[in-house]
């Protein structure tokens, strides 16, 4: 009997179908009151944990950016400025030539 032949197909398919019913088909619930209360009560902490979690990170995430912002300085012998960008604007010497 080869791999791809009508009988072995058949009994795959079969094989796989009452494994699938056996494993899917549900046990009778017996569990009392105190497993169901158990169980909820990890529901509910699981969704203050992730609540917690995502309020954190977003928090985290608006604070941090105000500290890692960039802060361009123009320095003179003198004191340090901030400037708005590094970049000068060049335009008016667009006519001009180096020495």
């Amino acid at each position: 009997m080869t791999a791809h032949s009508f009988p072995f197909r058949a009994l795959a398919l079969f094989v796989l179908v009452v494994v699938g019913v056996t494993f899917m088909t549900p046990t009778p619930a017996e569990a009392d009151a105190m497993v169901a209360l158990a169980i909820a009560g990890i529901v509910v902490a699981g969704v203050i944990l992730i609540a917690f979690l995502i309020v954190a990170a977003s928090r985290e995430s608006k604070s941090s950016a105000a500290d890692t912002r960039v802060v361009w300085v123009a320095c003179t012998d003198v004191r340090c400025d901030p400037i708005a960008t590094p970049f000068a604007d060049l335009t008016p010497l667009a006519g001009v030539e180096g020495p």
